[in-house]
């Protein structure tokens, strides 16, 4: 089993230039400071993510498509047990879903959960780490932008981060049209905040900054990619994280 990582993820390009408009980096000190653990991605989070905080709308975005087979992406799921019924709801439903997962480790993710994916995509890397300049991120990369109808991230790659304007980009990219993600980042309310001033500074502005992100991406890209942003729930009051909805819509 690997060791856990002992540093804080760090995203690779235009993150820096990006935040260095909005805010001048007064935490810098802490930048090595190991993040803390999360969920382990058991049963109960299935009841209370898709049936409790998100009231379904995870399983009736992938009903209302006209596809049998679409594909989703679990990113940072642990073990990953919630996997399962989420799979066997939707089977239940007439569809057919093609699921892969991307996170630290291979290993965290449960044997009776591998039979239920299509890939997995854990390359020992912090998601917003993934860097286009390395040959095997590229790849992977290419592979993974703009295939899901449906991306999953509760209590993961964007609550578990310094930096969640820039995951919250990297995750949207992954969309197809029509896709939506459903992206978990922590509250202003929330004790695991810990006075850190990096995130306390991003998240009233996260909508600004995600824009400016994909802004600069369709520049650079040649793209046109146009996403709707909405924060379900109270980003001030909530004592623990909300989730982003974003949807591509072209």
């Amino acid at each position: 089993m690997p060791k856990k990582i002992g540093r804080i993820r760090q995203p690779t390009f235009l993150v820096k230039k990006v935040l260095a408009k909005e805010y001048s980096d007064s935490n810098a000190k802490n930048k090595n400071k190991a993040w803390h653990e999360y969920s382990d991605g058991g049963l109960h989070r299935y009841t209370d993510v898709f049936s409790w905080v998100l009231a379904k709308r995870p399983i009736n975005h992938i009903l209302q498509l006209n596809k049998k087979n679409p594909n989703i992406l679990f990113l940072g799921p642990a073990k990953g047990e919630y996997i399962i019924p989420f799979k066997e709801e939707l089977i239940s439903k007439g569809k057919s879903p093609k699921i892969d997962v991307f996170g630290l480790f291979k290993e965290t993710l449960s044997e009776n959960v591998r039979k239920e994916i299509t890939k997995d995509y854990s390359m020992e890397t912090a998601f917003e780490s993934l860097d286009p300049r390395n040959p095997n991120h590229r790849q992977l990369l290419l592979e993974m932008i703009g295939k899901y109808d449906l991306i999953m991230a509760p209590m993961s790659v964007t609550y578990q981060t310094n930096y969640p304007a820039f995951a919250l980009y990297q995750s949207a990219l992954m969309l197809s049209k029509n896709g939506k993600a459903y992206l978990e980042v922590r509250s202003l309310n929330s004790a695991s905040l810990a006075g850190n001033q990096r995130i306390e500074k991003q998240l009233p502005q996260l909508e600004k900054l995600f824009n400016r992100f994909i802004s600069i991406y369709n520049k650079k890209s040649n793209k046109q990619n146009k996403y709707n942003f909405k924060i379900l729930g109270d980003i001030k009051t909530h004592p623990v994280g909300v989730f982003v909805e974003i949807e591509r819509t072209n």
